[in-house]
């Protein structure tokens, strides 16, 4: 990680600390000031000064001041004698009417040159739409912006130092930014992460969106990174990250989807604390509870009764039924480096093994491209194939940038292996689908099948064609192709392989009123666009290809409002086939 993160903080604080932020979250603003008055003291020698001016609504703390909010006792001599000010604190708490409406926020904050300090809680209540950083401070203390409501927040090149702590807590954050050649921080697209990239440190609870992407080479989640993050419905995880921290995803309330990568080696406790609506998640193998034993012992002697890792990971949340055979004693064991020697001996792999294997599709940004399959994972190695978008694979193996694959030219050829970049591939994990598949039909008499769905397009194996009347039966949806089953006579039971596009669909009955469809492409290497606006015009924010399902919201002239993704956007009709629910048992 880059930068001077400030440590020296115990397992046992680490706890108290997160019960602490918890706790501020849950208890008014009032309280929140008492409790922390009364545990992180000002010198008591330091002067107090009310002192500000608001105008143009901007907010302007009186020159002179060296110190604001709360400083811990270990700094009490280095703050001794400072001129210290609660004049935030004195304009927050004024901002209440009677009924406790607040006065419209601020413009800006404005702190002076002469401030050395910037403690704990410095800003609490405060609403404002900006806040710089000042030049001479380059430290952001724990839980300095704790139950702060600054939509953005600038941190400027000499900003080095902070902790775990340091970034939980802004609630009403929309965007970080980062002036240019800070060492140790950097902000993308209002996110904040490490220099290198390698750990995300925050994401703004109040940024736009309901999904989020985590950008490839990120390693580390870190503590508290979408605490408190109440609009994000999904996030997705890139291969390469390792670790998730304490509270990573706490509070998150509309969280549902988490995609998490096969390289994920340890969690931290409360990572999906008070996620009361998370359903789709799956931990790989192998993954380790990072807990200290001190957390532990206390926590049960606290709570009177011994708690199980899954209770610390998923406290408060419908997944924690998931998850009841973690071992105990491995969650006390183990350890921040999660580097425990493989069981089997064998030679040792420079990339990681994914098992069972992953289906996945060929996508490159332009899908009218090829996608060149190689020997090794570097563009310099042997070329084995050009293959189009659309084209089925299996994923074997993972480093970073590349993806191992497997593919089959016809039946009998076995599954040749060879490398993708990550950028060209779209993984087709098996997930919740928005509605389960009653029955299949043929299109029309002229729909052909594959013996081998993992065919690359475009394929030599020879297709098959069965009458139009013959029966078939849904067995799975993955990728670009439809598993199906069906009696012959001479051979019984076979499974044989269509594309979506080939088939009528019927959906279960679940008798309501909502609408779902398939998107739907005579050729796979297409891909339709969801638009923001019902207009061709319009931004694309997504692209999906045959046999996605979304849930119809609504229609417009030539148009289709959907939901997919927990993204809502607008769909042409003439790609969108609707699928009607089967008719009630009763009518049958």
């Amino acid at each position: 990680m880059s930068g001077k993160r400030v440590e020296g903080v115990t397992g046992l604080e680490r706890w108290r600390y997160g019960l602490i932020v918890r706790a501020c979250a849950w208890l008014t603003a009032a309280c929140c000031l008492v409790m922390l008055c009364g545990s992180f003291p000002a010198a008591a020698a330091a002067e107090i000064s009310h002192g500000y001016t608001v105008t143009n609504n901007v907010f302007f703390l009186e020159s002179g001041v060296q110190v604001i909010g709360y400083v811990p006792e270990e700094m009490a001599a280095e703050t001794e004698g400072l001129l210290r000010s609660d004049a935030l604190e004195t304009y927050a708490w004024a901002g209440y009417d009677e009924a406790y409406h607040r006065r419209e926020p601020l413009n800006e904050v404005v702190l002076p040159s002469s401030l050395q300090v910037i403690g704990e809680c410095a800003f609490v209540e405060i609403h404002a739409d900006r806040l710089r950083w000042p030049e001479q401070i380059n430290r952001v203390m724990d839980r300095a912006l704790l139950d702060s409501y600054l939509e953005e927040i600038t941190f400027h090149a000499g900003v080095t130092e902070y902790s775990q702590y340091s970034f939980c807590g802004c609630e009403g954050t929309r965007a970080f930014i980062v002036e240019e050649g800070n060492p140790a921080l950097k902000a993308v697209d209002g996110v904040l992460y490490t220099a290198d990239g390698k750990t995300l440190l925050r994401y703004p609870p109040q940024k736009a969106g309901g999904h989020f992407d985590v950008p490839a080479g990120v390693e580390w989640i870190a503590d508290y990174a979408f605490d408190g993050c109440g609009e994000l419905h999904s996030i997705s995880l890139p291969m390469g990250v390792k670790s998730i921290g304490w509270s990573a995803f706490g509070e998150c309330i509309q969280l549902r989807s988490v995609a998490v990568p096969l390289t994920l080696r340890e969690i931290q406790p409360y990572a999906f604390s008070d996620c009361i609506n998370l359903s789709a998640i799956q931990l790989p193998q192998g993954v380790q509870v990072v807990c200290d034993p001190e957390i532990v012992a206390e926590r049960n002697q606290w709570e009177g009764e011994e708690w199980r890792p899954e209770e610390y990971v998923f406290f408060n949340t419908p997944k924690l039924k998931d998850y009841p055979d973690w071992d105990w004693h491995k969650m006390l064991e183990a350890n921040s480096s999660a580097s425990d020697s493989p069981d089997e001996v064998g030679p040792a792999l420079d990339y990681q093994e994914i098992w069972p294997v992953i289906p996945a599709i060929l996508n490159p940004e332009n899908a009218r491209d090829l996608v060149k399959i190689y020997a090794e994972a570097n563009e310099e190695s042997k070329v084995l194939g050009s293959f189009a978008c659309g084209s089925t694979v299996e994923v074997a193996g993972w480093k970073e940038g590349w993806y191992l694959v497997w593919w089959r030219r016809d039946c009998d050829e076995g599954a040749p292996e060879g490398w993708v970049r990550e950028e060209d591939l779209l993984l087709c994990p098996s997930g919740e689908p928005l509605f389960q598949i009653a029955s299949i039909r043929l299109k029309n008499s002229s729909v052909e099948y594959l013996n081998n769905g993992l065919c690359v397009l475009p394929y030599s194996q020879p297709k098959g064609r069965l009458d139009e009347d013959t029966p078939v039966y849904f067995h799975s949806l993955d990728g670009q192709w439809v598993t199906a089953t069906y009696h012959h006579n001479e051979w019984g039971y076979g499974i044989i392989y269509f594309y979506p596009s080939d088939l009528l669909y019927t959906r279960l009955y679940t008798g309501d009123d909502l609408r779902f469809g398939m998107v739907i492409s005579d050729d796979a290497r297409d891909r339709l666009n969801l638009r923001a606006k019902p207009d061709r015009g319009s931004e694309s924010i997504g692209k999906y290809f045959s046999g996605t399902q979304v849930e119809i919201l609504a229609e417009q002239g030539d148009w289709y409002k959907v939901r997919v993704d927990f993204q809502e956007g607008w769909m042409m009709k003439e790609y969108v086939r609707e699928v009607p629910q089967e008719e009630p048992a009763s009518n049958r």
